[in-house]
C-alpha cells in the first residue's frame, strides 16, 4: 500500500466520522461508515480495496504477549479432551440440529 494513499484514506476516514473516530462497530459509527462506503463507490477499485483493507487490519487484529502466545499454540497443537459437560453441550446441539433438518 503507498504511504500517500494510505494517509489519504486515514483523512478521509476521520473526516467521515467527524470530530472522534469510532470504531466499525460502534452503532455511532455507522453513518460515518455509510459515508465511507458512499466515497468508495466513486473511487476507483484500488481505493476501494486499499480503504477494505485498511478498515479489517484495524477491526480484526489482536495483540499476544508471548506467553498467551503459546498458550493459544498449545491449546490448538494440543486441545484437552472433552469433558462430561462439552459432551452433553454437543448430544444437545446435534440433537437441535437433526430436529430443524
Amino acid at each position: 500500500m503507498l504511504a500517500g494513499a494510505s494517509q489519504e484514506a486515514r483523512r478521509r476516514r476521520h473526516a467521515a466520522a467527524g470530530a472522534g473516530a469510532r470504531s466499525v462497530r460502534d452503532p455511532l459509527a455507522l453513518p460515518a461508515l455509510r459515508s465511507l462506503q458512499c466515497q468508495a463507490q466513486q473511487t476507483p477499485h484500488r481505493a476501494r480495496l486499499e480503504a477494505a483493507q485498511q478498515i479489517n487490519s484495524e477491526t480484526a487484529s489482536i495483540q499476544l504477549s508471548a506467553a498467551d502466545q503459546l498458550a493459544l499454540v498449545e491449546a490448538i497443537m494440543n486441545p484437552p479432551e472433552p469433558n462430561e459437560a462439552l459432551r452433553k453441550a454437543a448430544d444437545a446441539y446435534k440433537g437441535l440440529v437433526i430436529e430443524s433438518r
